[in-house]
């Protein structure tokens, strides 16, 4: 809907209004959901009880199963009736619910709290706001009376519009401020010609026909708060109008570059604007893309634009061809924080001796990366053995994230036994995993996987194994629609974070309140272990100090291979056995330190740690618990 059709249709609905009597309902009504979730909050066994409450206030039954949108509300509503009447019959017999009554019944009581908690936030909403009844009658007096609005006008339809819709209030607001400004626009310059023509007192429509006109006499300029919100709303028509002018929809821009945008200064955005346009650089930067339209307008002006450009063509001998392929992919070049990064990567590949033209059709974005971490970067690849120049030829793309990824990656290739420095040139093609956000469980499913011998069979080609396995297993994992790092479907899956449905119940039909603690308490396990760096041996030595039981892990579930070969040191660094069960060992200790360090229970933490995200049958998992436990029920003390 356009601005004015939303103001109407918001001005119209009468529930607005936050007079007394809407509020003292609205409380009313969060105290009767509360004290049905009290009963709630007391068992299962209540359950009834709170729907067939709910049911005979009638209120709180409708506005509750209300919040449900999708077509069978009504099928919905009329089981729990049909529920409540079941167990009216039976009256003091007990009443037993099935399975699908079960899933009914606890869907509401979701509802329920959710409920409370949108009513609550509505009520706080509407006794914070200051919108009355009065003040929607007044504005839409205004409107219909087709009068001019004035800076208090327009707070007081700011504040009808977001109290309505908090979720929508930007976005609606956006578009009514939108309508009032074309609104106002042509009563203000009707207003001005009429003054132009007498030097007498003018007066326009305003809401007090009594008052003085030149009191007004600059509407744009008031005290305090006002005048910086009318200039606000006066400079984002003016931005909307000027990227409109060039082919870009303001209203669909992200909101960051929204932002950047309204703090440019306007004359110079309007000035850059049109010598892109009328130079052909909008055509040749690309109408569709709009991220390097905004940080070229809000990041360079006119004389900077112009400047870069020759610089690239007379300092950097840099063709027409190079210039546009830069526009399009580096956009960022040309604004002036972009070109001093450009300046700097350009005089490290002259170090490394790698070419400028090479690297902008090859990994551009290294180009416009922070030049000085980029450089400090590269003095670390080179350090721990890494040839910089073939390593820039090949995959200087992955340098692009500031360097605080690729680092920690590394470490984690090397606790796990890999030596970068090892590797050969055609391994340097695969250096992009560096840049992969979980390295380390792609590396522990590997390992559990019975895949440790194939990637460490060749020193040199062990990078180039790692990034062919998980190119496979993404491609596994989109063609069979599963995710690509978590197992489901296995036996120890309540252990891991994943819900085993009992035979014959849907995914609807699970217990709902069991569903919601579940997931609450393994979500927040797994967002624990996936901040976790992977522990060095030192670290784990410490760990191992502290929880002295540790020892038993080690010395019971490493391999006792008793050799000085490489693959047999790598395999008791990275592998705990369980019988024939391969686990990772680093994903153990990682996964047992985060625990600790939120201070779960060290025998809880262990078993979460060792079947976390592993692929176990029931016997993997009485295996590691005799393992663990000694077959005794009472858990030892880590």
């Amino acid at each position: 809907m356009e601005g004015k059709e939303i103001l109407l249709q918001i001005l119209n609905n009468g529930a607005l209004a936050s007079d007394s009597a809407l509020l003292e309902g609205l409380r009313e009504l969060t105290l009767k959901i509360d004290k049905e979730l009290a009963l709630v909050n007391e068992g299962k066994e209540h359950y009834v009880k709170v729907l067939s409450d709910a049911i005979k206030d009638g209120e709180v039954f409708d506005k509750v199963t209300n919040l449900l949108v999708d077509a069978d509300k009504n099928v919905f509503k009329a089981r729990l009736e049909f529920i409540n009447g079941l167990s009216e019959i039976s009256g003091e017999n007990q009443f037993i619910l099935t399975a699908e009554q079960e899933t009914e019944l606890n869907k509401f009581i979701l509802l329920l709290k959710e409920a409370s908690e949108k009513f609550k936030l509505r009520l706080e909403l509407m006794e914070k706001t200051d919108v009355s009844g009065s003040e929607i009658e007044r504005i839409k007096k205004l409107l219909d009376a087709d009068e001019l609005f004035m800076p208090d006008d327009y707070y007081a339809v700011m504040n009808i519009v977001r109290s309505y819709n908090p979720a929508l209030a930007d976005t609606n607001w956006d578009k009514v401020v939108t309508f009032l400004n074309s609104y106002n626009g042509e009563k203000l310059k009707k207003f001005y010609e009429e003054k132009q023509k007498d030097d007498g007192p003018v007066r326009a429509k305003f809401t007090n026909p009594e008052e003085d006109i030149f009191s007004h006499k600059d509407v744009l300029k008031r005290p305090a708060k006002p005048v910086s919100e009318i200039e606000k709303i006066e400079n984002r028509q003016k931005v909307k109008e000027i990227m409109a002018s060039i082919g870009f929809d303001f209203d669909k821009l992200p909101q960051y570059y929204q932002n950047k945008l309204l703090i440019a200064d306007v004359n110079e955005l309007k000035e850059m604007a049109i010598y892109l346009n009328d130079n052909g650089y909008i055509k040749k930067i690309g109408v569709n893309n709009d991220r390097g339209i905004c940080e070229v307008l809000t990041g360079a002006n006119v004389r900077d634009f112009v400047s870069i450009i020759d610089a690239l063509k007379n300092g950097y001998k840099l063709q027409d061809r190079e210039i546009n392929n830069m526009l399009v992919r580096g956009t960022v070049i040309f604004t002036r924080r972009g070109f001093k990064n450009f300046r700097g990567n350009a005089n490290l590949l002259t170090q490394y001796g790698v070419g400028l033209n090479f690297m902008i059709y090859r990994a551009i974005t290294f180009l416009f990366g922070n030049a000085k971490n980029q450089a400090n970067l590269l003095e670390y690849l080179g350090n721990i053995g890494i040839n910089c120049k073939k390593f820039l030829e090949k995959c200087g793309s992955v340098l692009t994230d500031g360097g605080a990824k690729i680092k920690e990656n590394i470490n984690t290739l090397v606790n796990y036994g890999f030596s970068l420095s090892e590797s050969d040139e055609n391994s340097l093609n695969s250096y992009t995993v560096l840049k992969s956000n979980d390295l380390a469980t792609a590396l522990d499913q590997f390992i559990e996987l019975g895949l440790n011998e194939y990637i460490h069979n060749s020193p040199t080609a062990a990078v180039k194994s790692i990034k062919e396995l998980i190119v496979k297993r993404i491609y596994y994992a989109f063609k069979n629609n599963l995710p690509v790092w978590k197992t489901y479907n296995t036996e120890q899956s309540q252990l891991n974070g994943e819900i085993v449905r009992p035979d014959g119940y849907s995914e609807e039909e699970v217990n709902a309140t069991i569903l919601e603690q579940f997931y609450s308490q393994n979500t927040k396990y797994n967002s624990w272990i996936a901040e976790e760096k992977t522990p060095s041996e030192e670290e784990i030595l410490i760990l191992i100090a502290d929880y002295p039981n540790l020892e038993m892990l080690e010395e019971g579930h490493r391999l006792a291979i008793y050799t000085d070969s490489r693959f047999a040191q790598i395999k008791r660094k990275t592998e705990f056995m369980f019988g024939n069960k391969v686990i990772s060992r680093l994903k153990t200790y990682r996964a047992f330190n985060a625990l600790i360090k939120h201070e779960v229970d060290p025998n809880e933490a262990l078993k979460y740690a060792i079947t976390y995200n592993s692929i176990l049958s029931d016997g993997d998992l009485e295996m590691i618990n005799k393992s663990l436990y000694g077959g005794n029920e009472e858990v030892k003390s880590l």
